[in-house]
């Protein structure tokens, strides 16, 4: 049995009876029901079919391995044996009686592996094996004893908030769970070594296909291509503000953080500065982590910081949309928000804003420009509605009003809608959240 790609051997929840509210059995057993579910989500393969009985068909206490209160009826303990290891966790009601899995503490949520292993894998982080750096430490590719490929992301730890920084991007890869999102294989760590193993992503970040050091053909994005980057950062980011168990702001959205695997669907990495908010049953745990691990501190990079952090705000997902905001127009136009061309209160949002309503030509990605004129004139008129749409979208996220911007979930369903218009027939047409219509926009004035 596999718990997010590795083997669950055995889990015993034991269950804090102070926290328990018998008064509400049958509300429990569902609730206890939903989060058993839920935590089944999580296993990535059982070849024996252990679980294959937990389903709402059967009773939660007739389920392999749980054992109910006679009393309160509600689930005590989950046993499951027969496997490799044995990892033990504690499984905390929350004031309102919900079994509460992402309480489980992430020592004994995530199997370790060894620092001897890391080694071994990383070929004893060999410099050949290095595929990224920054401030957090280096990232290598390694091969695991079973033939995994994977991403070795070492932490350093000279200070203490490197060290705040592994604790908290641990804390919510392991609440988070989406196609568009990073997550944890595994950790190794110890007093003098930190370190995540991530799923290695073959085709590298988007930074290194909008801005390589030495430019190949094979790193060129097509246009569709980066409609489905732009869509599929929004579906993570929407998933991290609107659905997720625990409202997450990401603080640092930038290129650099979006890695593309095999199929070039694009996921969001880096939770190392973000910010648990608030979930609907741990309020008050989550404001005391997110107060004390951003204090006094500037959430971001430079370029992609939303104005209003400059001035004291604290961190808010309206931060993330504009951060977003400024992705989308790097993507569209191939030029970082730090250029050397923008001075002097030039920025990369007031430069395309500029030419808006005509020469957009002059600020579209040349490659971009180059693939439009080879196209039929039907086709090339829906390619100058939808780079419109984009530039559009990356306006008004990066507007300087918070309250402004759109949301996260509105940004998704535009940028959904325009992967239909693109992709169905050459008739369709969409309306974005905002307004905007594709039947109203009359591409050639503004080229």
């Amino acid at each position: 049995m596999g718990f997010s790609p590795f083997t669950l051997v055995q889990f015993l929840f034991l269950l804090i009876p102070s926290l328990v509210h018998p008064s509400r059995p049958t509300n429990g057993i569902i609730t206890d029901q939903s989060a058993l579910l839920e935590f089944k989500k999580g296993i990535v393969a059982d070849p024996q079919s252990s679980l294959s009985n937990w389903n709402k068909a059967n009773h939660v206490c007739e389920w392999k391995g749980v054992t109910c209160s006679t009393e309160s009826g509600r689930v005590t303990e989950l046993d499951l044996k027969g496997y490799q290891k044995f990892i033990r966790a504690v499984l905390l009601r929350t004031d309102s009686g919900v079994l509460n899995t992402s309480a489980i503490d992430l020592s004994t949520s995530y199997p370790r592996i060894t620092y001897r292993e890391l080694v071994e894998a990383t070929g004893e982080f060999n410099q050949s094996r290095l595929i990224g750096s920054g401030s957090f430490g280096h990232v290598y590719r390694g091969v695991l004893s079973d033939g995994s490929v994977v991403a070795v992301k070492v932490l350093r730890i000279q200070s203490g908030n490197s060290t705040r920084s592994f604790n908290r991007e641990c804390q919510i890869l392991r609440r988070i769970r989406h196609r568009n999102l990073m997550r944890i294989i595994t950790i190794c760590s110890l007093p003098d070594f930190k370190a995540l193993v991530l799923p290695y992503m073959s085709n590298g970040s988007l930074e290194s296909y909008l801005h390589p050091e030495e430019w190949h053909s094979g790193l060129q994005l097509g246009f569709m291509e980066r409609v489905n980057i732009c869509s599929d950062v929004a579906e993570g980011m929407a998933y991290l503000h609107h659905h997720s168990p625990v409202q997450v702001i990401h603080c640092d959205l930038k290129p650099s953080n979006i890695l593309l695997n095999d199929d070039m669907t694009a996921l969001v990495s880096d939770f190392g500065i973000a910010r648990l908010v608030m979930t609907t049953d741990e309020r008050t745990m989550t404001a005391e982590t997110a107060g004390n691990s951003m204090a006094n501190l500037l959430s971001g990079s430079i370029g992609y910081i939303a104005p209003e952090y400059g001035y004291g705000r604290s961190a808010s997902t309206k931060g993330d949309v504009y951060s977003f905001g400024i992705l989308v127009l790097e993507i569209v136009t191939r030029k970082r928000p730090t250029d050397d061309i923008f001075n002097e209160g030039l920025s990369l949002h007031r430069w395309v804003k500029n030419h808006y309503h005509d020469q957009l030509s002059k600020v579209v990605d040349s490659s971009l420009m180059n693939n439009i004129r080879g196209l039929n004139p039907e086709i090339k008129n829906m390619w100058e509605v939808a780079i419109i749409e984009l530039l559009d979208l990356g306006l008004l996220c990066t507007q300087d009003a918070p309250s402004n911007r759109p949301t996260m979930r509105d940004a998704a369903d535009d940028l959904d809608k325009l992967k239909h218009y693109l992709g169905v027939d050459t008739t369709a047409t969409f309306t974005s959240a905002h307004g905007v219509s594709s039947s109203t926009i009359t591409a050639g004035d503004s080229w």
